[in-house]
């Protein structure tokens, strides 16, 4: 199905009657072969999780990479994308080896969070259903349940 999307949107592209209709067709067929691939993905690499390390670094690293791409001259859109994909995808896994890895070892130095204190009981407010008032729709009344049991606040 992917093939057949691919080949409708390569037919649609190039031929100049049809081109408009290659817009709504080049997004399906990627968004299926997009799920086709992750579905159909080899086991043998499954299992390899050091690719996904590179993978936020290559959206970090993407943009920067690809402007120093141009200033080098490249302009040819396939060649600056051949050239900052690996690119990007290098720098972000140095990037976790380097930076993120090491860092997370120091998370042992930062304080605890605090434990949750425990609620008591006599201090708590609960909702009290009250009829409208003509002149406050929204308002509600609270009572403190407990010790000031018959206090209520407006």
């Amino acid at each position: 199905m992917a093939c057949a999307l691919l080949a409708v949107y390569l037919i649609a592209n190039f031929a100049p009657l049809l081109e408009p209709a290659a817009r709504f067709v080049l997004p399906l067929a990627a968004g299926y072969g997009a799920v086709t691939w992750a579905y159909h993905w080899p086991r043998r690499l499954a299992g390899y999780d050091e690719w996904v390390y590179g993978s936020y670094g290559l959206y970090i690293w993407g943009m920067p990479l690809q402007q120093l791409v141009v200033l080098a001259g490249v302009r040819d859109p396939w060649l600056l994308m051949a050239l900052a994909v690996p690119l990007s995808y290098v720098a972000g896994f140095l990037s976790w080896q380097l930076v993120e890895m090491p860092t997370q070892s120091l998370r042992r130095y930062l304080r605890p969070p605090a434990k949750p204190r425990p609620v008591s009981g006599h201090r708590t407010m609960r909702p009290v259903a009250v009829e409208r008032m003509p002149e406050q729709q929204m308002w509600q009344r609270w009572r403190f349940s407990g010790d000031l049991r018959d206090t209520e606040i407006r």
